[in-house]
């Protein structure tokens, strides 16, 4: 007489088996490059940079400074929006404005800044080009201008400066 055995399968079905593999190595890729995504080198975008000319005159009525400063963008080599740009204007008490070029644009290109600060700007469609320039109006100001400045708000890089005495 033969001895029958029964036999129990507790195999799971290919089907199965293929799902928890790919389950398993999908999170198992998810995970690594949580761990590792610091360690990857992102590619730092450059800042556009331009040579700034300053035309400008001041005057002192008394105690108080008025002036007309025009900054010309000279070979801006990059296509800038004027969102990305803003306007830093260092005065001679140590007060530092800075002044988004996107505000200026929006306000029809001219745009009350503080009581002593007007800016005004020419531009081609919403993007700084070689043949832009900004236009700022000092008055009623106890100080005078020692430095302007524009800065990439996407890099944080300044494109260009100027000092004055």
């Amino acid at each position: 007489m033969r001895k029958i055995v029964s036999r129990e399968d507790k195999a799971v079905s290919p089907i199965i088996a293929t799902v928890l593999l790919v389950a398993i190595t999908v999170t198992m890729i998810a995970t690594a490059y949580t761990l590792l995504e610091n360690y990857i080198p992102n590619p730092v975008p450059n800042t556009p940079t331009a040579a700034l000319k300053v035309v400008y005159n001041t005057q002192p009525i008394g105690s108080l400074n008025y002036g007309n400063y025009t900054i010309y963008i000279n070979s801006l080599n990059g296509n800038v929006s004027v969102s990305d740009v803003d306007l830093i204007v260092t005065l001679s008490n140590n007060t530092v404005d800075e002044i988004g070029l996107g505000q200026v644009y929006a306000n029809a290109d001219s745009f009350n800044y503080s009581n002593y600060i007007t800016v005004s700007l020419q531009s081609s469609a919403g993007y700084l080009t070689s043949t832009s320039f900004v236009e700022l109006y000092l008055h009623n100001s106890q100080s005078h201008i020692t430095r302007i400045a524009l800065v990439d708000t996407f890099t944080g890089g300044s494109i260009g400066s100027t000092t004055f005495q």
